[in-house]
């Protein structure tokens, strides 16, 4: 685990289709997307497939009341920077 990452889950299940969810708690949420972004979106074999049918969100101190979009499949949905406060 990279020095960012307080602590991870992975959450399996089926709703009309298998999912998995990735869950991080981090002490610097720009750094983690970075990491996210080189090491998963740019992965050689996981890179494309996961660009094809995966989203990315920040929640923050108030939950999903607050969260950030910060990657969707569809490249028409508009993301949110997390560099912005």
């Amino acid at each position: 685990m990279e020095s960012c990452v307080i602590r991870a889950r992975v959450d399996e299940g089926e709703d009309n289709g298998r999912y998995m969810n990735l869950a991080f708690k981090t002490s610097d949420r720009a750094k983690l997307w970075h990491l996210i972004e080189e090491k998963l979106y740019e992965h050689q074999q996981l890179g494309a497939p996961l660009r094809r049918a995966s989203m990315t969100l920040c929640t923050g101190q108030d939950g999903w009341d607050d969260y950030l979009l910060l990657y969707h499949f569809d490249p028409q949905i508009e993301l949110e920077d997390i560099t912005e406060p």
